[in-house]
């Protein structure tokens, strides 16, 4: 009887000591346009030239909005967390690489597409 108790207090730990461990983020590859939060997926709708859509951006993050990863095609706006490597690709269309969590993307790296 007591092993039981205690085999069953052992298991009832590990799974609660389980359940509460991070899930982990997972590797991607997203393909999308660097855009800016504000904007999120209007961008591209209104046909702008790529220089209008680079400069669209680029204004709005001046203003205080994030670059972001506009993927058109599923229809989501991923926030990314470095907000450096970006600048070179806005407006344009991109292949990030990293570790997506929810709706942010850890950036490793960021290529531009054709």
């Amino acid at each position: 009887m007591k092993r039981l108790s205690l085999t069953t207090a052992i298991l009832s730990i590990v799974l609660l000591c389980g359940s509460r461990m991070p899930a982990g983020n997972r590797q991607v590859m997203i393909a999308g346009y660097i855009g800016d939060s504000m904007c999120g997926l209007r961008h591209g709708k209104s046909g702008n030239s790529d220089a209008e859509e680079r400069e669209c951006t680029l204004q709005c993050v001046s203003g205080g909005s994030k670059f972001i990863l506009a993927d058109r095609t599923n229809r989501k706006v991923y926030e990314l967390q470095d907000q450096i490597a970006p600048r070179r690709f806005a407006g344009k269309k991109v292949r990030v690489t990293g570790e997506i969590d929810g709706q942010s993307v850890r950036v490793e790296t960021i290529e531009q597409a054709e």
